[in-house]
């Protein structure tokens, strides 16, 4: 029997807000990093003016 590669989720999509003493924070740097078993990974995004980010879904091939 052999395996077949299949999507794997790593990271469901995410959105928030950045904010300082609550105060929304245009322009901020958004990184999320990962490393799966021999990759790594990493997305990166700008707030927009109201200080709002979001990631779509992180998925790979895997056999495991």
């Amino acid at each position: 029997m052999s395996a077949t590669a299949r999507d794997k989720v790593l990271f469901s999509p995410v959105a928030g807000t950045v904010l300082n003493a609550g105060t929304p924070i245009p322009g901020a740097r958004v990184t999320r990093t990962c490393e799966w078993t021999d990759q790594s990974f990493e997305d990166t995004t700008t707030t927009d003016s109201s200080g709002a980010f979001s990631f779509g879904a992180r998925t790979v091939k895997s056999t495991l």
